[in-house]
């Protein structure tokens, strides 16, 4: 019987998925047949294909990417015992009790190539460089849209009550905590821009990785 165990975050580990017959969907969903709650995890994140000699995992389409022992998958690929599979923030160790874990030979394929089939927690606790890059983007574009919202929010309350005071829609000479409200909100906006910006050029960075598609 072969299955994935989930080894990070804490507040996941010991969370098992048996793999037997079909296809078994990895996602923050609900909808997955496999919910992972964590939420670094895409809604619809990995597929796994259950085979009668083996299993494979590949990404689909999600923004931090798949990767199989800290290298991004760009198609199918068989997993191995001992493999650790990283979907974000979440990592799962492929585990297959009647297969004996041994090192990938040069014959295995180039999906496994230069990679040891069995990795310790210590070998991939930091996560690959790209993931993380994946994670901080997707961070900074969240970070920018609370701000861009919060400047949108400061000047509509400046404008309210710049009507309310003078009976015309004007926001330039309210002040809000002793701070000219119009100058605030569209401070707020450039910076929460300038995130959004950062974000997009990381995401854009990390999708056109040579081991990224």
């Amino acid at each position: 019987m072969s299955r994935l165990e989930v080894i990070a975050p804490a507040s996941l580990q010991g969370e098992t998925r048996d793999l037997w017959g079909g296809a078994v969907l990895v996602g923050r969903s609900h909808d997955a047949d496999w919910h992972i709650a964590d939420p670094t995890v895409s809604r619809r994140h990995a597929l796994v294909r259950h085979f009668a000699d083996h299993d494979e995992i590949e990404d689909l389409g999600s923004l931090s990417g798949t990767c199989v022992n800290g290298r991004r998958i760009d198609g199918p690929v068989v997993l191995r015992p001992g493999d650790v599979v990283e979907l974000a923030g979440a990592r799962l160790r492929y585990v297959a009790d009647d297969v004996e874990v041994v090192a990938p030979t040069a014959a295995a394929g180039p999906a496994h190539d230069g990679l040891l089939a069995s990795l310790s927690d210590e070998d991939t606790a930091g996560g690959p460089e790209w993931s993380s890059v994946g994670v901080v983007a997707r961070a900074l574009v969240g970070l920018g849209g609370v701000l861009v919202g919060a400047g949108a929010v400061v000047f509509l309350v400046a404008l309210v009550v710049g009507m309310a005071g003078s009976g015309q829609a004007d926001a330039g000479g309210v002040e809000i905590g002793g701070v000219p409200a119009a100058p605030a909100a569209l401070g707020l906006a450039v910076v929460g821009f300038a995130l959004v910006a950062a974000g997009l050029v990381a995401q854009k960075l990390t999708t056109g990785s040579p081991a990224r598609r």
